[in-house]
């Protein structure tokens, strides 16, 4: 317990970098949207992505990684990333980065509402309180 205090500022500095570095992010796609197509944005952070996830991979003792299980469902979960991903690399280049912070901030908040009618979902007292209470928190 003597060595926590240390462990605490540590975690608190940690947490400030990361907010900078997706602050950062944000900022560099919305600069980068100016001048090239959402689709290459994604392309090239997916491109400078892949060898570090590829070790990862690699190194993972877990059957299921590098052959999926359900590889149609693969293939669907990707195509939908794919298309979050330009989409909302679009709106940081077309839209002011406030606004477009507060459409995908507001994501979570949809998923929960759709989830209803779409996945036939029950949504508890928990989940629905934060549901309602979400906006006020922002």
């Amino acid at each position: 317990m003597a060595g926590q205090g240390g462990s605490n500022v540590t975690g608190a500095l940690l947490a400030l970098l990361a907010f900078a570095v997706f602050a950062s992010h944000d900022v560099v796609v919305k600069w980068l949207g100016e001048a090239y197509s959402p689709v290459q944005i994604v392309f090239f952070s997916t491109l400078f992505g892949f060898p570090i996830v590829t070790l990862m991979l690699i190194r993972d003792p877990a059957a299921g990684h590098l052959r999926p299980i359900h590889p149609w469902w693969t293939a669907l979960r990707t195509l939908a990333t794919t298309v979050t991903g330009v989409t909302a690399f679009h709106a940081f280049a077309a839209l002011p980065l406030a606004q477009t912070c507060a459409i995908l901030f507001a994501a979570p908040l949809l998923i929960t509402i759709l989830a209803i009618p779409i996945l036939g979902e029950r949504v508890g007292p928990r989940r629905c309180c934060f549901t309602r209470c979400w906006p006020i928190s922002r």
